[in-house]
């Protein structure tokens, strides 16, 4: 089989899939499985979304985190780096962007 027609043929499905999903939660969550069916937790066993809800408890994913080891993920992800500033100003660039 032709290389050039798996990759498209990936590409469509990938298309497909993601067109499905409702809102970036449930499409991180489809890309996080697919990786894994990919092997990507070979590399990267222990994954998190970062999500954090706004004064109307909207929700945004704001990071992604993925390392070799559980305690370092629970370190990663700790209010010590995601801090309330940090995350305040993520939301006000996710509102910014969508703004513009």
């Amino acid at each position: 089989m032709d290389e050039e027609y798996i990759t498209n043929l990936f590409d469509d499905l990938l298309k497909i899939i993601s067109s499905q999903a409702i809102g970036g939660e449930e499409l991180i969550a489809l890309w996080i499985n697919i990786a894994r069916k990919m092997g990507v937790n070979l590399y990267l066993p222990h994954f998190r979304v970062v999500v954090v809800s706004d004064e109307y408890d909207n929700r945004s994913i704001v990071g992604m985190v993925g390392c070799l080891d559980h305690e370092i993920l629970d370190d990663l992800c700790s209010e010590r780096v995601f801090t309330k500033g940090l995350l305040e100003k993520s939301l006000q660039i996710l509102d910014d962007e969508v703004e513009h």
